[in-house]
């Protein structure tokens, strides 16, 4: 499983709590699986390159020991029998951490498909909400523009009172209300080079 899904070994595959709040245990179990098993990965790495540096060392002082035409004062190295033993017990551990990750993950994908219909349910739900704020929201700019235009047709009109605007007198019913600017396509501006507001002439 863990070779043909690569990306299950990644820390991020599952979604991150503020993104998905009800798979944030999980999330964590993973997160903790993962890092034992590179732990576990780490001391057996750790482990070689200790030996290969003994054996290194060694061999450096049976060169030099060669060349100086005297018996070799070898440093003392891990025994081959104790060595056998360590990298066995750093393979084992390396094995059952991974054999614990894929467990895990076999339980949660088939978690997830069994509970396929429950959460595509509960993500219609979300949806269901966020329209219900897309129409609040668009009342709420047509309010908002409703005021901002009384507000412009006001000040034309006290303009004309106050002598700020030389248009002269004119009855308040014959100001119109301005029109809203056209509404923004988010779409447009996020592709790039849209222009972000038309206002009307």
């Amino acid at each position: 499983m863990l070779e043909e899904h690569p990306a299950l070994l990644r820390a991020d595959w599952l979604p991150s709590p503020e993104d998905w709040p009800e798979f944030a245990d999980d999330r964590a179990e993973h997160v903790r699986l993962l890092a034992v098993r590179q732990q576990a990965w780490d001391e057996a790495c750790n482990l070689s390159a200790q030996f290969q540096a003994e054996d290194e060392v060694r061999a450096q002082a049976v060169k030099t020991a060669l060349v100086e035409g005297r018996e070799p004062d070898e440093p003392e190295t891990t025994p081959p029998a104790q060595r056998e033993d360590e990298r066995r017990e750093a393979l084992l551990k390396w094995e059952q951490a991974t054999d614990l990750l894929a467990e895990f993950l076999e339980r949660f994908c088939a978690e997830i498909k069994q509970r396929g219909q429950e959460l595509y349910a509960a993500l219609e739900a979300e949806n269901g909400d966020a329209e219900k704020m897309r129409q609040e929201a668009r009342r709420l700019l047509a309010k908002a523009d409703r005021q901002a235009g009384e507000g412009v047709r006001k000040r034309g009109w006290l303009d004309r009172g106050t002598g700020r605007s030389f248009g002269g007198y004119v009855p308040f019913a014959a100001l119109g209300v301005p029109e809203p600017p056209e509404p923004i396509d988010f779409e447009a501006v996020l592709a790039g080079g849209a222009v972000t507001e038309v206002s009307h002439a």
